[in-house]
């Protein structure tokens, strides 16, 4: 959980790595659950009726409008797993600093 109560949109503002630990750690859970995989099943389909949608001859919504909510849509999964990427990177380098401790010969 945020440590001293602090928002999670100062987190991702401060954009420390013990932020991004923690925003990682809260998200992999879910994203790795039930959930995440319906998250994925929801955005999929939006992408799929998107796509249908601009296509069709009578459509009001253009190729570029679809498109581009296709691609907003992306970029929203591409980011939710970078968190959970970056937290990941950062826990092995602090295990690894851990490990070695300033001053210690190995």
């Amino acid at each position: 959980m945020p440590q001293n109560n602090m928002k999670l949109d100062e987190m991702m503002r401060r954009n420390e790595p013990q932020d991004q630990i923690e925003l990682g750690l809260i998200l992999e859970g879910p994203l790795k659950s039930q959930f995440g995989e319906l998250l994925r099943c929801i955005i999929n389909g939006i992408q799929a009726e998107q796509l249908a949608e601009s296509s069709a001859r009578d459509s009001k919504l253009t190729s570029d409008r679809a498109l581009g909510r296709i691609e907003g849509l992306n970029m929203l999964t591409d980011r939710l797993d970078l968190i959970v990427a970056i937290k990941d990177e950062l826990v092995i380098v602090k295990r690894a600093q851990q490990e070695v401790k300033p001053g210690e010969n190995k």
